[in-house]
């Protein structure tokens, strides 16, 4: 959640309902997965007084997913580890937010807004795309997505990428980001246009 730290709340709605609906149209009788919600660090500010906010506001989006575990993070991680006392703290503000809003059905009302459904419609599209273009560098398996090879050659290749990756010996780190209308997408270097990611996609196979 919140990650990067400037996406808008609608924007996070929707990166995490996108990512709910991928993994959940897998259950079946074997398998099945359990939500869970963890605020981003890198979003907390370093203020301490601001940070218990911004984790209430973080727990506040959590209850609109009903997850099985909020993963809380303290609020003063922003600045310097938690200690024991602000990780008890912090576990009673998240629990108190559940607490109170929790209860109220009203309030998964956000996750069908239309603004939040489209940027999530647009999400689960470029989300197939580099799953396609996975399964594409992995034609010779019966499941390319279950193959740790076929994962690996889409970090190298730069097929999942982030901008963190720089640097990194098994792994391209040549993408760029921007936050646009508080989503986070690719975005050309040279000049800040948005790419989308099918044809990002296409530009990387093309190149194989």
């Amino acid at each position: 959640m919140q990650t990067p730290p400037r996406i808008s709340p609608a924007g996070d709605l929707a990166k995490l309902t996108a990512m709910m609906e991928l993994v959940e149209s897998l259950h079946d009788s074997g398998f099945t997965s359990l939500r869970q919600v963890r605020p981003g660090i890198i979003g907390f500010p370093v203020d301490t007084d601001a940070a218990k906010g911004h984790l209430g506001a973080a727990a506040a989006i959590g209850t609109v997913l009903e997850p099985r575990i909020f993963h809380v993070v303290a609020f003063c991680e922003g600045r310097h580890a938690a200690g024991a006392d602000e990780i008890i703290e912090s576990t009673k503000i998240a629990a108190q937010v559940f607490e109170d809003l929790g209860r109220d059905a009203t309030l998964r009302c956000p996750v069908d807004a239309p603004e939040v459904r489209r940027r999530r419609e647009r999400l689960m599209e470029e989300a197939s795309a580099i799953l396609e273009g996975i399964r594409a560098l992995g034609g010779e398996y019966p499941d390319p997505l279950a193959e740790p090879a076929v994962l690996a050659r889409a970090v190298q290749t730069g097929l999942l990428d982030t901008p963190m990756f720089k640097g990194a010996r098994a792994a391209k780190g040549v993408i760029a980001t921007a936050t646009v209308d508080g989503n986070c997408v690719s975005v050309d270097p040279a000049t800040g246009r948005r790419v989308h990611e099918a044809d990002r996609v296409r530009s990387i196979l093309a190149q194989l």
